[in-house]
């Protein structure tokens, strides 16, 4: 796909989906666009086409590094955690990479415009809203191991209460709905589903809750995950129990069962946007 100036001259072809931000750095540079998922600005010779398309066709084309992937998302995650500006050393000394894995991955988030240099070149996103919504159109949570057991407890906030109060490894954190009622009680569920990183903490919390196999009926679901250490990073306690970051917070309900674009455009407003639109 080739895009062209505003005097009509072509210039190099652009990714199928431009996000907001590289949009805008077109038209403020005078550069004409069209992309596959419909967006157009093209101002030449008299011709003038404006068109934003709500939603990409389909999800960017993470490569190079996968961006989304359980170790680059390290880096992302971080970004996405912070609004101050970050260099590579110092970004690498916290999630524990290379300094020239992270250069990499910030790279991949420059050619994709996500990227803000400041003059000592350490590095803000953008347009971090755009970079979440992209990894929540690839995301996908049933790819996690689940298994599902039964809590003898009159309810959920039982089943949490028994969990508040149980001596558990620090393998485990709390996600989807009830992770999310954690932060902030928003809307009713029947299951509490929790993150284990390892046998041991999938047994030091069967025995803490007194946990049953079951093949149906279960309201309580342990997920080995997929991501099998970066979905631990940003983990805080609420009520004395784990819960998995805000962003992955985010990340497992946009696609999940019950409520999910509800309670997940909630955790937005309420957790994510101050930190990604402080102006709005």
């Amino acid at each position: 796909m080739s895009s062209w100036s505003a005097n009509g001259s072509r210039v190099r072809a652009q990714p199928p989906h431009l996000t907001e931000s590289q949009r805008q750095l077109l038209m403020e540079a005078g550069i004409g666009f069209i992309d596959l998922a419909g967006n157009a600005h093209v101002e030449a010779q008299g011709v003038y086409i404006s068109k934003v398309s709500p939603k990409p066709s389909r999800p960017h084309n993470i490569a190079a590094p996968n961006l989304f992937s359980d170790k680059a998302s390290l880096v992302v995650r971080e970004l996405l955690s912070r609004r101050d500006p970050v260099g590579v050393l110092e970004l690498a000394a916290k999630i524990g990479v290379t300094p020239g894995y992270v250069s990499k991955v910030l790279s991949r988030l420059d050619s994709l415009g996500y990227l803000s240099r400041d003059q000592e070149q350490k590095v803000t996103l953008r347009d971090p809203k755009s970079l979440l919504q992209d990894w929540a159109a690839v995301h996908d949570y049933t790819k996690n191991r689940m298994t599902g057991y039964f809590c003898r407890a009159p309810g959920v906030e039982a089943i949490l209460d028994k969990l508040e109060r149980a001596v558990a490894s620090e393998g485990y954190a709390l996600t989807a709905q009830a992770g999310a009622h954690l932060v902030d009680p928003y809307a009713a569920f029947d299951r509490v589903d929790i993150y284990v990183s390892s046998l041991r903490a999938t047994e030091a919390l069967a025995a803490a809750l007194g946990l049953e196999p079951v093949d149906k009926g279960a309201n309580v679901v342990l997920w080995e995950p997929y991501l099998r250490h970066s979905v631990f990073f940003g983990c805080h306690e609420v009520r004395g129990v784990r819960v998995v970051s805000d962003i992955q917070l985010y990340l497992d309900l946009v696609k999940y069962p019950v409520r999910r674009a509800e309670q997940a455009e909630h955790l937005y407003r309420l957790l994510l946007r101050p930190l990604f639109e402080p102006s709005v």
